[in-house]
């Protein structure tokens, strides 16, 4: 297993060749830290009070979170540390801010398969912050570098062996990671004693439809939810295949990759 450090990755060349870059420290740590503690604070009020995270999603270990309006600030000091301005550099035209969530890794969970968040023809970019220091040991997500430039089936991203070249992306705290939606990369097991957040902001043109997910939702308070299974029975028995018949699961998954449409969201 490798790893990708965050030396010498921010430029635009990096991102041509591989579809994602590096700023190291571009996030005030008193920002990073204002932002996890009121998701660690949300989390405990639930653990306390015996209410579940989310409908679904917790066996497997990911989540997603809007992780309340303290988050503003630190978006003002992203731009003024030159992420926004790489952000149209890569688009190659003025950004706008569609999507605030945050990656919630659970202790526990498990490897997500390898996928992508988007469609090859819809691409938008992902700004990553890491809240806290994130090391394989509490799941630094992995990434299959120079895999989001080619329209690919899940089967052919197997078939190339792609996925036997990712790298585990570690950061330290304020570190951010830009990466393609058409980059394929997966969640990884955190093996520590407490959740591990990232932030996760989605860029795309001016011209494109924003979310409910901005500064005000849900009040401007934190709030967790499903990622990869939907709410109700439908999600809790899509969980249940991954994580107890995870053989079936890849050959329905694999199945299926022949025959949807090539560069679509997996």
């Amino acid at each position: 297993m490798r790893t990708q450090t965050n030396e010498g990755a921010g430029t635009l060349s990096h991102w041509s060749r591989f579809g994602f870059v590096q700023m190291p420290g571009a996030a005030p740590k008193a920002a990073c830290e204002a932002v996890r503690f009121a998701i660690m604070e949300e989390h405990d009020r639930r653990v306390r009070e015996g209410i579940p995270l989310a409908q679904a999603g917790t066996g497997f270990g990911h989540l997603n979170c809007y992780p309340g309006d303290q988050v503003a600030p630190l978006i003002r000091a992203l731009d003024a540390a030159g992420v926004g301005v790489t952000v149209d550099g890569i688009l190659g035209r003025p950004r706008k801010l569609l999507s605030i969530g945050c990656n919630i890794n659970l202790p526990g969970s498990r490897y997500q398969n390898w996928h992508v968040d988007g469609d090859y023809d819809d691409e938008f970019v992902i700004v990553n912050v890491a809240l806290e220091d994130i090391e394989v040991r509490n799941g630094s997500i992995e990434l299959a570098p120079g895999s989001y430039a080619r329209w690919m089936r899940y089967w052919q991203f197997l078939a190339r062996r792609l996925h036997h070249a990712g790298v585990r992306c570690n950061m330290t705290q304020g570190d951010v990671l830009i990466r393609s939606s058409t980059l394929w990369h997966r969640g990884a097991p955190n093996r520590s004693d407490r959740l591990r957040p990232m932030l996760a902001l989605i860029y795309n043109g001016q011209e494109v439809p924003a979310t409910e997910f901005l500064v005000g939702y849900n009040g401007g308070k934190t709030k967790f939810m499903a990622n990869r299974f939907e709410p109700g029975l439908a999600g809790r028995i899509k969980e249940f295949i991954q994580l107890h018949l995870p053989l079936i699961h890849a050959g329905i998954r694999l199945i299926k990759s022949f025959l949807a449409p090539v560069g679509r969201s997996t």
